[in-house]
């Protein structure tokens, strides 16, 4: 199996067993560790990880191929029980939900806060709450869930839900007065009246439970940002309280488009989770180096070499070279790789006796001879008008950073592949030249191109 079949495998066989769990019970982290451990070994062999995990789990145009990320895949699940929750009419499965949900305030509070999971709600988390319930909350707001766009107008403001606000901190965490919100007091204008603070008289009047009220006040009235008020004493006439209203629950999608809550899946939830873990890998970095090139949209390269390469044989081995993990002398030396007499490989080319690097071993090597040649004439005798050089050959692109068409890509690949091939499995290294070209012709024929 190639890398991309095995994750398919991954992805429908093993992990598709352990989905319901995953879903409905908390997970502990040994079990977490354990399953990412299977998955990755059966990934690479049993051997250790070549590529960084966070760049595998990333999009074909970033350098990834698509592998699960554990992590994001149960915070996805985790964080679509909200669309369960909140629609839909009220059956009874929900009551002891609601029961714990609605001791942060009604009509989904909790959900609809501005969080900030480095300075959690501590007061918020720590409640009598089942782990599971808390978990659900972390992770609806970990995939971007509630108001997470910092209020620029009067009216934003005065919208703003004050509890578990990450921008109305008091020492580095947020504020969360259960007694406030059971009183009724949730946003910035049911503490602002015309322009100015509420004062202790007026909440003394709407707090049912008026224990520690005054330290509250205080504290309040402090973590909220100067600015902020500065704004509602200048121009609090300039809102409209007919505009407030309870934000509308969703998310805002990579993309950055709003999708609301009857829209969401657990799939759209796990990739808002995921794209914070991805890394892009230098790679690509290192290979414009070697070809003396700046290419700004590095999608561009994996776009020409891996997505419009459908075979998943050759995707795979383009994925690997440009990743700097397929084996050529140079790589087998440095992995310290023994051959069958016992002695590690050595890096130079037997012919050449250079340093059989990929520049050298797909290009510049004299076992080739005219092979690029013969390959560039085979091109342009279809009527395709190509000049095949070091960029074409291993970016895909044309001397212009354009992607050229998608079946000479295949084309060069399979010349790349053969040549990898014909070096792996010829014994005898002279006659390596003589093959290649009917090799080539071998495989573009059983490929109908």
């Amino acid at each position: 199996l190639t890398l991309y079949g095995k994750i398919i495998v991954i992805k429908q066989l093993a992990l598709s067993i352990l989905t319901y769990n995953f879903m409905n019970i908390e997970t502990p982290e040994w079990v977490i560790r354990i399953v990412e451990k299977e998955c990755w070994s059966f990934l690479w062999n049993g051997k250790n990880d070549k590529i960084s995990r966070k760049c595998m789990i990333g999009d074909y145009c970033e350098g990834g191929i698509q592998m699960v990320d554990l992590r994001s895949q149960i915070q996805g699940f985790l964080a679509s029980w909200v669309k369960r929750l909140c629609q839909g009419p009220n059956a009874q499965w929900k009551l002891i939900a609601r029961l714990y949900l609605n001791e942060c305030g009604k009509d989904d509070l909790v959900f609809r806060m501005n969080f900030c999971l480095k300075s959690e709600c501590p007061e918020l988390l720590t409640t009598s709450m089942p782990t599971f319930y808390k978990n659900v909350i972390l992770a609806w707001h970990l995939a971007g869930g509630g108001v997470k766009q910092v209020p620029q107008t009067v009216s934003e403001i005065m919208n703003e839900i004050i509890w578990g606000n990450q921008h109305i901190q008091l020492n580095n965490g947020t504020l969360y007065y259960k007694n406030w919100i059971k009183s009724g007091i949730i946003r910035i204008q049911d503490v602002f009246l015309q322009g100015r603070f509420i004062t202790a008289q007026d909440l003394l009047v709407k707090l049912n439970d008026t224990r520690n009220f005054l330290a509250e006040h205080t504290n309040l009235c402090i973590a909220i940002p100067k600015h902020w008020k500065i704004a509602l004493s200048q121009y609090w006439e300039h809102y409209c309280e007919t505009d407030l209203q309870l934000q509308q629950l969703g998310i805002f999608s990579t993309a950055c488009i709003f999708v609301p809550l009857e829209k969401l899946t657990s799939k759209i939830l796990c990739n808002k989770i995921k794209v914070k873990e991805i890394r892009q890998s230098r790679c690509i970095d290192d290979w414009c180096e070697t070809l003396d090139v700046k290419i700004v949209d590095k999608k561009l390269i994996w776009k020409s070499v891996i997505v419009n390469v459908k075979e998943n044989k050759l995707k795979e081995f383009n994925f690997k070279l440009l990743h700097n993990i397929l084996p050529s002398k140079v790589k087998l030396n440095k992995w310290q790789i023994k051959n069958q007499a016992g002695e590690v490989y050595g890096p130079m080319c037997t012919v050449c006796n250079v340093k059989e690097t990929y520049m050298h071993m797909f290009v510049n090597c004299k076992r080739l001879g005219n092979y690029w040649e013969k390959v560039e004439h085979s091109l342009n005798v279809h009527g395709t008008k190509v000049k095949l050089n070091k960029l074409s050959i291993f970016f895909g692109l044309d001397n212009n950073l354009e992607v050229i068409d998608a079946n000479i890509i295949l084309a060069i690949t399979v010349a790349k592949y053969v040549i990898y091939k014909s070096w792996i499995d010829c014994k005898d290294k002279d006659m390596m030249q003589q093959n290649l070209w009917y090799y080539y012709l071998t495989e573009l024929s059983f490929r109908r191109l």
